[in-house]
């Protein structure tokens, strides 16, 4: 029940973070441009995660043939929701400006 009760904890995190994302990208698309909030958001997240890897792994981990392969398909991917993010932002500042 304890294991089962962590996952609950960690995808009510997940979506709470996910949802707040959406908000802040809102805000920020009103006052800065797209492609300068996507890069500024994808600065911060490579901060953070550069100092976790830091604190917990001590250093740049080996890397494996399988590992390499992995990371070029999630990076893939990631390439495609940066792509996605910005066409959502530019949707949304369109939608701002013919609200009003």
């Amino acid at each position: 029940m304890k294991k089962q009760m962590g996952a609950y904890v960690s995808l009510a995190a997940a979506m709470a973070i996910v949802g707040s994302s959406v908000v802040v990208g809102k805000l920020m698309v009103e006052r800065i441009p797209v492609f300068l909030s996507s890069g500024l958001r994808f600065l911060i997240a490579s901060v953070v995660l550069l100092m976790l890897l830091f604190c917990i792994e001590k250093g740049f981990p080996a890397l494996t043939k399988k590992m390499c392969s992995y990371y070029w398909c999630n990076h893939s991917q990631a390439c495609f929701c940066s792509v996605f993010a910005c066409c959502m932002g530019f949707n949304i500042r369109r939608e701002r400006k013919a609200a009003f």
